[in-house]
């Protein structure tokens, strides 16, 4: 009896355990999948250019940030439970990449100088043996892959062929494309922007490009052309949340419909027949 109860509880600890490990994954799948991540960028043309891009995920829990300016250094900072953790910046140096290159080019020649004539011939003699065989192998191997590459097209025609619902796959890639994009895309942006060209009359061209498409995307743009100089400045900011759930809901909701399944059979019915070809 001792022995059986202790069985028990053993079987019990374990039951616990696995329990606590699935649930605690299963929060963490659930945590990943609807908690949104959010997203800040700008970009500022003044006298120089400035992009500033953060990303945050779970209220600030885990946040990156990154800063690019014009004629200065870049900056990437990570920050953990509100703390900073990561912090790098580059400072592009032109005299250090021209002396950088004339050393390499230095040491690159000393390297050429050590090699003796000899080592060379012997080399070049090792290539052109190996070039030789490599070379009727390559042609074999080349030839037998055409064939192969083919008879797999001749095949995807006639599949494509026979596949029936060609017009409804168009209109749901279509749909998922725009809904893809739509989650993706910022909830709010501000642009404010003013351009001219050298020439006033590209400036007014692009100015009546500018403004048919202009009434798309709302009251928040606001572009003006300038034809008295050439100009270009202005500033570009947005936020938006992508969440991971719902990118995957949409994607299997599109894989559900009929014409996806359909080429989806034909695409695993045909890649298990070369398999069995092919073994």
């Amino acid at each position: 009896m001792k022995v059986l109860l202790v069985v028990w509880w053993l079987i019990k600890i374990i039951g616990i355990l696995l329990g606590s490990i699935v649930g605690f994954l299963l929060i963490i799948g659930m945590i990943i999948l609807f908690t949104p991540i959010h997203y800040e960028f700008g970009l500022e043309k003044m006298d120089s250019m400035l992009i500033q891009f953060k990303i945050t995920w779970l209220h600030r829990f885990l946040q990156y940030k990154y800063t690019w300016r014009q004629n200065d250094h870049d900056q990437k900072q990570v920050y953990f439970l509100g703390r900073k953790k990561t912090e790098s910046s580059s400072l592009p140096s032109r005299d250090g990449k021209k002396a950088s290159s004339v050393e390499k080019e230095k040491k690159n020649i000393e390297r050429s100088q050590k090699e003796t004539k000899e080592t060379i011939q012997i080399k070049n003699n090792k290539k052109v043996e190996i070039n030789h065989l490599s070379k009727n192998k390559d042609e074999e191997e080349i030839s037998q892959e055409q064939e192969e590459i083919m008879k797999r097209e001749k095949v995807l025609w006639k599949k494509i062929k026979q596949y029936p619902y060609k017009k409804e796959l168009v209109k749901e890639v279509y749909s998922l494309i725009k809904d893809l994009l739509h989650a993706i895309f910022p909830n709010q942006y501000k642009v404010d922007w003013e351009f001219g060209l050298e020439d006033p009359a590209n400036t007014g061209y692009i100015l009546g490009l500018v403004s048919m498409i202009s009434p798309f995307f709302g009251e928040n743009v606001h572009i003006k052309g300038n034809f008295q100089k050439e100009v270009m400045k202005g500033s570009v900011k947005g936020e938006g949340k992508i969440q991971a759930g719902v990118l995957i809901k949409r994607i299997l909701i599109f894989a559900w419909h009929p014409p996806v399944r359909t080429l989806i059979k034909m695409y695993l019915k045909q890649r298990k027949e070369g398999e069995e070809n092919g073994k």
